[in-house]
């Protein structure tokens, strides 16, 4: 092992799961993030309460990153964004939602288990009055 352990990172091969091709389905995507956590040696299904209080920082400071982008650009074209800021907008979107998936990956949850969650929020979304009007627009 060398002095500089950013040295070593390089040097390991890449397994192919890591290499990005598009993906077909919620269980590829949470292969890819699963495979990334055992490449850096990350928490893989045993996560505590303890191992989430970081990733709750970790990821309060990914939503800082996000609402900074969100609320500092300059208006554009792309949903009211410049195109550099869109692009911007997107990777702080997507580094919240790699961390959420991490953290179903800490706790062992699978594509099945993201379903059910997901089943289980949108059920209950659709049961009630929608409490966010703001986000609301008139059908044209």
């Amino acid at each position: 092992m060398s002095e500089n352990p950013s040295e070593d990172f390089a040097k390991k091969p890449l397994d192919d799961s890591l290499i990005h091709k598009p993906f077909a389905s919620c269980a590829a995507i949470l292969h890819a993030v699963e495979a990334f956590h055992r490449r850096n040696q990350f928490i893989v299904g045993t996560g505590t309460r303890e191992d989430l209080l970081l990733r709750l920082a970790l990821l309060q400071g990914e939503l800082g990153e996000l609402a900074e982008t969100v609320t500092k650009s300059a208006k554009g074209p792309h949903h009211g964004f410049m195109e550099s800021e869109w692009i911007a907008m997107q990777n702080e979107w997507g580094d919240v939602l790699y961390l959420m998936l991490g953290w179903a990956i800490e706790l062992g949850w699978d594509a099945s288990t993201l379903h059910q969650i997901f089943a289980r929020t949108h059920q209950k979304n659709l049961s009630r009055p929608p409490r966010h009007t703001a986000l609301a627009r008139p059908n044209p």
